[in-house]
């Protein structure tokens, strides 16, 4: 018997075992900070001696609970990806002025394809980017200064931390200088959707200290800005290092990005499955020394207690690693709408195996069930103010409409009551009158939010010979016409063969 019994018994403890790797899976995700993971791969130019410069903000990190791997830049191990799988979830590049060989795990080319596989870049810039870091952000759209320039601000400098050349700039936190400029101090950008309501609420009256340099960003909309720049700073020669000693600022007059023209910091979300790169224009907006920074005072007379770069930082890295506004596609459903109850078509048409087949004229309802990564919640319903559409498009889109979200759905299961873990958007409108494949396209693009883009195709259907309606109210002058001409022939031949000729009376001759 016992061997009889011994497949059952396999059979029970495989699945006993995928029950508990299935649940511990979903528990971890649920406890993960990140919607793709935690492994973090940290490359510094001396991996030893510099961590220690950013020990506040890797803290934070490891208390949100990701897992730090330090590397040096010439370094060959840990490798960033193995097998062209990734090893690493997010990549923090933060030596600017190491340029990587060609045939290095952290070449422009490897970084790019890491990216494509689903990991995220934060990549760090200074005055001493090389040439090819420069090309590397080209490919972003963003147009980093040349090496040897920073940002400099005769007004926005923090006079206790700089060095003589005017490169440590408050940027933002309000004007409050007692020359009562209307020049705008710059500042970030309030996205809604990249920074919580603590940190908005602090970036309005603490500032960011920043020295580094400056970039533009192209025309490419993947890419938006988080800091601008001061309108009364510009980017020119004059390196910003505090190793080195101040250049007159009347030698160095050839300034090449000046304004809010200028970004600071800047995003990037790669449009297939929006993994995010963040570029940084300064790294040591991220050390201690300027995140511990108290009794700021710029040389406008502007004066504040604190600065915001802890809270900056933490939510830019925040929303680069995907713990926020990160949206999924749980499903997406079409289905035709019955006008009664004899209104059915053929089972081929409407089986749930099968292709669905539209007419032309239906009425048909469009479903995305949409959901939502929140840190240590994991995926929850979506919120419901998503300004969506679905087009329907064949070369062209005929139908074009707003997505309408209903409340999440109720799932009653062992006497408890759970609420689904999406919400559903949906709209219903009328085919047109045109037959052909069709698609049901849904492309949504907002700064800050993971894009959106779905496509499900079906083929619409002219009218067969027995669904035509009867007696349509057009065709009553043709159809009067040929019953008259059909009338008409009727009495004319009736007319011609009754009707006979009076015979005429011959002549007597």
């Amino acid at each position: 018997m016992l061997p009889m019994r011994l497949p059952a018994l396999l059979a029970a403890l495989l699945l006993f075992c995928s029950v508990l790797v299935s649940a511990a899976s979903s528990s971890l995700s649920s406890s993960s900070p990140s919607a793709v993971g935690v492994r973090t791969l940290v490359v510094l130019k001396d991996a030893e001696a510099d961590r220690a410069a950013y020990s506040k903000l890797f803290d934070r990190l490891r208390e949100k609970g990701y897992q730090l791997t330090f590397r040096s830049a010439k370094a060959a191990t840990p490798q960033l990806s193995t097998y062209e799988l990734n090893d690493f979830d997010h990549l923090f590049y933060w030596t600017p002025s190491t340029a990587p060989s060609a045939t290095s795990d952290l070449s422009p080319q490897k970084i790019v394809e890491f990216m494509r596989r689903g990991g995220n870049l934060i990549f760090g810039l200074d005055s001493d980017v090389t040439e090819g870091n420069r090309d590397f952000a080209r490919e972003f759209h963003l147009d980093v200064e040349p090496r040897g320039t920073g940002l400099i601000d005769h007004f926005r400098t923090e006079t206790k931390l700089d060095t003589g050349n005017h490169t440590a700039i408050l940027v933002g936190g309000g004007s409050r200088s007692t020359s009562q400029s209307k020049l705008s101090p710059g500042g970030a950008v309030l996205n809604a959707h990249v920074f919580s309501s603590e940190t908005l609420e602090q970036l309005k009256t603490s500032p960011i200290l920043f020295r580094g340099v400056a970039h533009r960003i192209g025309a490419l909309p993947l890419a938006f800005p988080l800091l601008h720049a001061p309108a009364t700073s510009y980017s020119t020669e004059g390196p910003p290092s505090e190793d080195k000693s101040a250049v007159p600022l009347e030698e160095n007059l050839d300034i090449l990005t000046g304004g809010q023209v200028a970004s600071l910091v800047s995003a990037f979300q790669i449009k297939e499955n929006s993994a995010r790169a963040l570029f940084l224009g300064s790294l040591d907006m991220l050390k201690n020394s300027f995140i511990d920074a108290k009794d700021l005072r710029a040389a406008d007379g502007a004066r504040y207690a604190s600065t915001a770069n802890l809270a900056f930082a933490t939510d830019a890295l925040g929303w680069a690693m995907q713990e926020h506004s990160v949206l999924r596609v749980a499903s997406t459903s079409h289905h035709r709408v019955r006008l009664n109850e004899k209104d059915t078509r053929p089972e081929y048409e409407e089986s749930e195996d099968a292709q669905a087949v539209y007419r032309v004229k239906d009425l048909v309802t469009f479903h995305i069930d949409l959901a939502q990564h929140l840190p240590m919640g994991g995926w929850q319903p979506a919120p419901s103010d998503l300004d969506l559409q679905v087009s329907l498009v064949m070369l062209d889109p005929y139908v074009t409409t707003k997505l309408s979200a209903a409340a999440p759905q109720t799932i009653v299961s062992s006497g408890q009551t759970q609420t689904n873990a999406t919400t559903r958007y949906s709209a219903s409108f009328r085919m047109p009158d045109r037959h052909g494949v069709f698609t049901f396209h849904v492309d949504w693009k907002r700064q800050g939010w993971s894009y959106i883009k779905t496509r499900d195709t079906a083929p619409v259907r002219p009218f067969n010979h027995d669904e035509h309606p009867r007696f349509l109210s057009a065709a009553y002058p043709y159809v009067s016409g040929a019953f008259s001409t059909m009338t008409a022939f009727v009495i004319f031949c009736t007319l011609w063969l009754v009707v006979k000729e009076p015979k005429q009376k011959q002549k007597k001759q």
